[in-house]
């Protein structure tokens, strides 16, 4: 659903786009949140990145997507949505 999000952005079908991130939006797990935070803000998906943030911010997840190989690629690719994780954190009182 990934690639189809971004040809979709890329085309500009804008109803497309939004499928895609509501299905993405139900599917995140602790194996592809990092991954799919860094595509929602390249592609600026509010809606995807809000729910991967949260997602993380839930109990018990950090601890487990900071084991990924996505986390890296997230702290790589977009070193600035770390800051939003610990200030969603912050926001929970975690």
């Amino acid at each position: 659903m990934q690639h189809l999000l971004v040809a979709a952005d890329r085309c500009g079908l804008d109803t497309l786009r939004l499928m895609c991130e509501v299905g993405m939006c139900r599917s995140i797990d602790a194996d592809t949140v990092a991954t799919t935070l860094a595509l929602a803000e390249q592609r600026r998906c509010m809606q995807l990145k809000n729910a991967c943030l949260g997602f993380i911010a839930s109990w018990g997840m950090l601890g487990a997507v900071v084991q990924t190989s996505g986390f890296c690629h997230l702290v790589e690719s977009c070193p600035l949505v770390l800051l939003e994780i610990l200030d969603k954190l912050a926001s929970l009182g975690i």
